[in-house]
C-alpha cells in the first residue's frame, strides 16, 4: 500500500466475514501466526485480509492481546500501510456510526450502570487494572485515568480513530506497559476468556489515555456509536448506520438507550 491516505481504519477479524468495500478500511487477520482456521477459511483470509504476522509483529500473542496485535503491527509497519494522517481500529462486527474531523479523536461512547472500574472488577481480577495504572509513566496521566475509571461513561472495544501523532504516542504508552505486565503475569494459566487480560486492561486504559489527551491537550473528541450489524450483508449494515444516525440526531437520549441495548446484545456474543 504505497499511496498515503488521509484516514485508514483497521478492521480486526479472525475469521471470514462480510467486509466493507470502502478504501478507508484495511481488514487485518489478527493472530494469523497462531490461527487454527480450517484450510478453506485460512485461504479466504489470506485472499481478503492482511495478516498481522509480517515485519515487526506480536501475532503469536493474539490469544492474550486480542485486536491489539493488529494495532501493534500497524504501529511498527506504518509505512507499509501508507503512513495515513489518521489511523483507527474497528471490528468485523462493530463499526463506527460516523467519523469526526481531521483534528478530532473519533471514539465510540458507551454507558454503564456502574463505574468503569467497578465493571472491570465484576468481570476480571481487579488487581490487574490497579497494577496497570501504577505503571503509567507520569502523575498527570495517572490522575486523568483514575478520573476516567470512576465514570460510568466510557470508550470501549479498543476502538478509536486518532491523528497520526497521537496514535504513536498512545502506542508508546500502552505497549511497553502491557509487556511489563505480561512478563510478570501467570495469565497463561487462566481460561481462554480470562487469559485475554492484556486486551481487557488495554480496553480501559485506551479510554483513559484518550480522555487524558482530551483534557490535557484540549483535543476535541467526536463521540459516536458502534454499529453491531443485525444481518451479515453490506446493504443491511449501511441501512442500520443510516437509521441509527437519524435517531441519534433527532432524539437526545437515543445514544444512552442504544448503548444499553448494545450492552445487552454484547453480553450474549463472544467478543
Amino acid at each position: 500500500m504505497s499511496n498515503s491516505k488521509k484516514r485508514l481504519v483497521l478492521i480486526a477479524t479472525h475469521k471470514p466475514c462480510i467486509l466493507p468495500t470502502e478504501s478507508i478500511y484495511l481488514p487485518v487477520h489478527c493472530g494469523r501466526a497462531v490461527s487454527k482456521l480450517d484450510p478453506n477459511s485460512l485461504h479466504w483470509m489470506e485472499s481478503h485480509t492482511t495478516g498481522d504476522n509480517t515485519g515487526d509483529n506480536i501475532s503469536n500473542l493474539n490469544p492474550y492481546f486480542c485486536e491489539l496485535t493488529a494495532l501493534y503491527w500497524a504501529w511498527k509497519n506504518y509505512e507499509h500501510i501508507g503512513s495515513p494522517e489518521q489511523i483507527g481500529l474497528c471490528h468485523y462486527r462493530r463499526f463506527f456510526m460516523d467519523f469526526g474531523g481531521a483534528n478530532e479523536i473519533t471514539i465510540p461512547v458507551h454507558y454503564l450502570k456502574t463505574s468503569i472500574r467497578n465493571q472491570f472488577n465484576q468481570h476480571h481480577n481487579s488487581d490487574e487494572l490497579s497494577r496497570a495504572v501504577d505503571l503509567l509513566p507520569y502523575q498527570a496521566l495517572k490522575n486523568n485515568v483514575e478520573i476516567y475509571l470512576n465514570q460510568n461513561k466510557g470508550f470501549f472495544f479498543n476502538m478509536f480513530v486518532l491523528p497520526k501523532e497521537l496514535f504513536f504516542e498512545y502506542c508508546d504508552l500502552i505497549f511497553p506497559l502491557l509487556f511489563k505486565l505480561f512478563e510478570k503475569s501467570n495469565w497463561e494459566k487462566l481460561d481462554s476468556y480470562q487469559k485475554r487480560m492484556p486486551g481487557f486492561i488495554a480496553e480501559r486504559l485506551t479510554g483513559g489515555i484518550i480522555y487524558h489527551f482530551h483534557i490535557k491537550r484540549k483535543i476535541p473528541i467526536h463521540e459516536t456509536l458502534t454499529i453491531i450489524p443485525f444481518f451479515d450483508s453490506l446493504s443491511s449494515i449501511k441501512r442500520q448506520v443510516s437509521l441509527t444516525t437519524y435517531l441519534a440526531r433527532r432524539f437526545p437520549y437515543f445514544p444512552n438507550l442504544y448503548s444499553l441495548f448494545l450492552s445487552a446484545q454484547t453480553h450474549f456474543l463472544k467478543r
